[in-house]
């Protein structure tokens, strides 16, 4: 009897002490983002309190500019490549368009300043122009990210680049569509249609490689893409930022109980459920972020 005493007691103190270790237990971060902050992000059209303004930055940007003379006066001239890292402890995700092609569909955009320090707009272009286009970008070749269809999910201190654009012209339905010449004819299997369809490629042939003569487009650099829409009209030294300004949301990960030794996670879950302690968190957050300024020079 007296042995079963202090078995229990034992026991009870065991349960005591690792009761105070579960519920005081604090995630290890490792990551330079620790602490989101608790103030609420007022801008427009959210909610108080919904939204946290970060007080740290949770990704950060990167911008590498590819090693080829800027000329004065050429549209395809500035090829970069883009980074992107996640400085936090929770997990966030991507929308493709960042990564698997350009900017749309996301807040991220280019600010560029002249020799005089001045700010630089993009160029308009002309409507034939934003239809026919040299390059593509190569979504395949990160297998990872070609396999996600719309988000792709970023771990602490994962970094993510830009993917690079091969020398392939096509010609758009719109500025926001990829060409959809197979797509429109798939709807006329007949055979009949062959010789009308392939009439229609012929032409659409014709009038791309017409429209690479006059734009006369570099070859790609292996890596990088271009910074479409910039014309620079005179030499000097410039300098050009990444911008980021969105709403983000971050998950916990695996939440840390996972990793002891059964039957501890699951008293140590059972512990935080009965007291009532979430082991998961979703945030949504604010970020306004910029890479690092990088110069540039524009030769005549």
């Amino acid at each position: 009897m007296k042995k079963v005493s202090i078995t229990f007691i034992v026991v009870m103190i065991f349960y005591g002490a690792f009761f105070l270790y579960v519920i005081n237990h604090k995630e290890h971060c490792d990551q330079p983002c620790k602490d989101l902050g608790s103030v609420a992000y007022l801008g427009e059209h959210i909610h108080k309190g919904v939204v946290l303004e970060a007080a740290c930055d949770p990704l950060t940007l990167k911008l590498e500019l590819a090693e080829r003379p800027v000329k004065v006066g050429e549209r395809y001239s500035l090829w970069h490549r883009i980074e992107i890292k996640n400085n936090c402890c929770g997990i966030t995700s991507l929308r493709l368009p960042f990564l698997l092609a350009n900017a749309q569909g996301t807040k991220l955009s280019f600010d560029v300043w002249g020799p005089g320090g001045e700010k630089i707009s993009s160029t308009p272009t002309s409507v034939l122009e934003d239809f026919y286009l040299p390059y593509k970008y190569e979504k395949h070749e990160n297998a990872e990210l070609a396999a996600s269809k719309f988000i792709h999910w970023i771990y602490p201190g994962e970094t993510l680049s830009s993917t690079p654009m091969r020398y392939e012209p096509h010609k758009k339905l719109s500025p926001y569509l990829e060409d959809r010449f197979d797509e429109f004819w798939s709807e006329f299997p007949d055979k009949k249609f062959d010789k009308l369809k392939e009439r229609d490629r012929r032409f659409q042939e014709k009038r791309v490689n017409e429209m690479m003569k006059k734009l006369k487009p570099p070859k790609p650099i292996p890596g990088y893409r271009v910074l479409d829409r910039f014309v620079f009209k005179k030499p000097g030294i410039y300098k050009i930022q990444v911008h980021l300004e969105d709403i983000i949301s971050l998950y916990s990960g695996r939440s840390w109980f996972r990793d002891l030794f059964p039957p501890f996670d699951i008293l140590a879950q059972t512990i935080l459920s009965t007291r009532g302690i979430s082991s998961n968190w979703n945030k949504e957050v604010h970020i306004d972020i910029r890479s690092p300024m990088v110069e540039f020079e524009v030769v005549p």
